[in-house]
């Protein structure tokens, strides 16, 4: 999920440049605007902090540019680029009264009211791990067992699950749910913060996210992680972010975590949940920060303290 790439920018004098940054086998990103940046003179190191955005909107990371300047050509090398391309980043599971699946084995695991999930934290999915269908805990970013550099996958785009070999096994062997209320994405606007806002079902009932697990281990250490699997977002996500979480339909529930599910029938349930059956509102800011995680982050927030309304 993290790159580094050298990258060139042209136009030094306005401060603005277009990039294109290379994600593997993910799609490029243009259009890099520094928010922040100062020259400290001719030939001398200046430093600038950017984001990153899609030509559709996206959630990113803010990255930190370390860049060489040469004012006389109008060209800026950047030597260091770090960014995040995510969605699913933060959901929300406070209560799992309504688990109900076909042989799930009755469980004593502690569990807590979450408000904020992040990624590399521990998360409720629900598996056959090696002893029958159970909920357990593990690590929100997919760690392929032949890795050897034990960097995670927090989510999986479900038109290339049987391409990439990050996937391609979990998908055909192990499968899991991700059981959630809703889930969080930002929303920008000019020069703007991002503004957050909480998705969930209509009827607030608990949503199944379709996942995929692996078990990872360094020699001495034995992790057991996880991916939320995407799909194109409907016409209500879509107005923040061009990916939303798979979100299985209640008749898929079981057929997804049993063994004998086909390839091709797994792939038609990875559909776009319809916008119909979603509702969203704005929330507080603090969901910004994954220390955070209390009730309080689900209130409906329209216009925070600090923030000017504009008049057209």
């Amino acid at each position: 999920m993290f790159f580094t790439r050298l990258l060139r920018f042209f136009d030094a004098a306005e401060l603005k440049y277009t990039a294109r940054i290379l994600l593997g086998c993910d799609r490029p990103v243009a259009g890099a605007v520094p928010q922040e940046a100062r020259i400290v003179g001719n030939n001398q190191p200046w430093w600038g902090e950017y984001r990153l955005k899609y030509p559709s909107s996206c959630s990113l990371v803010k990255p930190l540019f370390f860049v060489f300047g040469r004012s006389s050509c109008c060209e800026i090398v950047c030597l260091f680029v770090q960014y995040c391309d995510v969605m699913c980043g933060r959901y929300t599971l406070h209560s799992r009264d309504r688990i109900n699946l076909k042989g799930l084995q009755t469980s004593d695991l502690h569990f807590e009211p979450r408000y904020n999930i992040a990624p590399t934290q521990q998360v409720l999915a629900i598996a056959d791990f090696g002893n029958g269908l159970e909920a357990r805990l593990v690590t929100w970013g997919l760690i392929p067992s032949w890795s050897s550099d034990g960097k995670g996958f927090i989510n999986a785009r479900a038109e290339t699950l049987e391409e990439r070999p990050s996937f391609s096994e979990s998908f055909r062997l192990r499968r899991c749910l991700i059981p959630a209320q809703g889930f969080f994405e930002w929303k920008r606007s000019g020069r703007e913060k991002r503004r957050p806002f909480y998705f969930q079902s209509c009827n607030e009932e608990l949503l199944m996210f379709a996942g995929i697990w692996d078990t990872w281990s360094n020699g001495s250490e034995l992790i057991t992680s996880c991916a939320i699997i995407t799909t194109p977002a409907n016409e209500l996500v879509g107005e923040l972010h061009n990916r939303m979480p798979a979100i299985l339909l209640p008749e898929h529930h079981d057929a997804w975590v049993d063994p004998k599910t086909t390839s091709s029938e797994l792939l038609k349930m990875l559909v776009t949940f319809p916008a119909s059956q979603m509702k969203t509102y704005p929330v507080s800011s603090s969901v910004n920060s994954p220390e955070n995680d209390s009730v309080d982050l689900l209130a409906r927030v329209d216009v925070e303290v600090g923030q000017t309304l504009s008049l057209f």
